[in-house]
């Protein structure tokens, strides 16, 4: 999967409204809700969770 490169001023709003967003909204679910709509409206796609993986064969 390829990342998206986003522009300094795209990065700079997103966390700018990130931030704003944490402090007017309490509940975890809205600002949740609010995030994503944000990541959204620049087409971009947040993986919900990541799952890593430990392959104990090659560890010593």
């Amino acid at each position: 999967m390829v990342r998206q490169q986003l522009s300094k001023s795209r990065r700079i709003f997103i966390r700018r409204e990130k931030m704003r967003i944490r402090k007017n909204i309490s509940d975890k679910i809205e600002q949740k809700k609010q995030i994503t709509a944000i990541y959204e409206k620049f087409g971009i796609s947040i993986l919900e969770s990541k799952e890593v993986t430990k392959d104990t064969k090659t560890v010593k």
